[in-house]
């Protein structure tokens, strides 16, 4: 199975939050999991979705706070 793998500058468009936010996260803890590749940070497609809708579950109940809603999708 091929794995998708996401830019910070993907992940960043698809969040709405700046490419600095993610690196503060990374270096914080408070973040999903990625990899480094050849000094180069990628984010498994598969990740991001699962801990989207670990996040989603946990703190939006109701529709109009839904986190996807403020997500854009990447393809």
């Amino acid at each position: 199975m091929n794995k998708i793998f996401l830019t910070s500058e993907d992940l960043a468009k698809r969040w709405c939050v700046p490419t600095c936010t993610l690196e503060q996260w990374r270096w914080t803890g408070k973040r999903p999991q990625c990899v480094k590749i050849e000094r180069r940070v990628r984010y498994v497609l598969e990740d991001i979705e699962n801990f989207e809708n670990q996040y989603v579950m946990k703190n939006s109940p109701h529709q109009e706070n839904n986190l996807y809603s403020k997500i854009r999708t990447v393809k």
